[in-house]
């Protein structure tokens, strides 16, 4: 217990430090409004607690914070610069391929298949489409690695959900998105994921459907 509120804590302190460090990674110079810090905590905390409720102190709670963080750092970055930097999904990737594999041996495959499947369907779609980045891709291969089969699916629908949301208010505010505007996908895959690995059961009951028939459907 002691550990999990020392982790939530330093979880704390690296989300107010997560705008300065997005901004870094540019190499950009951006006058941080305190707004933002605020927000990192209140999402931090807002998905750490959605964690607890479903894993406990289970190895899955340890392992989500550090992901969470990675995810939150992305969202930012990707929000502010339209990037999501190689610097962040590599290392990720590398760290969760380990960690899977030394805490479910025998289903780590099904995370893999999640990555590669995940990430090359977003590629080919980035490809054809023009309409996502090759980053976008890259991120969807790592929340393959978090969720796994079938959730990376559902954590994909509720990203697209978000986006779409996103549009509708910007329309409603007379901010219009023009067709060939760029609109950053990764803040909205960044909460897909984080819901679909805090929450993936309870979502499936609310909608009265398993995780075989939501793959069927997406």
């Amino acid at each position: 217990m002691l550990g999990m509120v020392l982790l939530v804590m330093l979880g704390v302190i690296i989300s107010y430090w997560i705008p300065s460090w997005a901004v870094l990674s540019q190499k950009g110079i951006l006058l941080i409004h305190r707004k933002w810090r605020w927000l990192m905590i209140g999402l931090f905390l807002f998905f750490s607690t959605l964690s607890w409720l479903r894993w406990k102190t289970s190895i899955e709670f340890y392992l989500f914070v550090p992901c969470l963080l990675i995810l939150l750092l992305i969202a930012m970055t990707d929000y502010w610069f339209g990037l999501i930097p190689n610097i962040f999904t590599y290392p990720a990737a590398i760290a969760l391929c380990i960690a899977r594999w030394w805490i479910h041996p025998q289903l780590s495959v099904y995370y893999f298949i999640a990555m590669i499947v995940g990430g090359l369907s977003v590629f080919l779609i980035a490809i054809i489409t023009k309409g996502m980045g090759i980053g976008d891709a890259k991120l969807v291969g790592l929340g393959g690695l978090m969720v796994g089969i079938p959730d990376i699916l559902l954590a994909f629908w509720l990203a697209t959900i978000s986006g779409t949301i996103y549009i509708v208010y910007r329309w409603m505010i007379g901010r219009k998105i023009q067709r060939k505007d760029p609109i950053p996908f990764g803040p909205h895959l960044a909460l897909g994921i984080a819901l679909a690995y805090t929450s993936s059961d309870l979502i499936y009951r609310i909608m009265r459907i398993d995780g075989s028939i939501l793959s069927i459907m997406s």
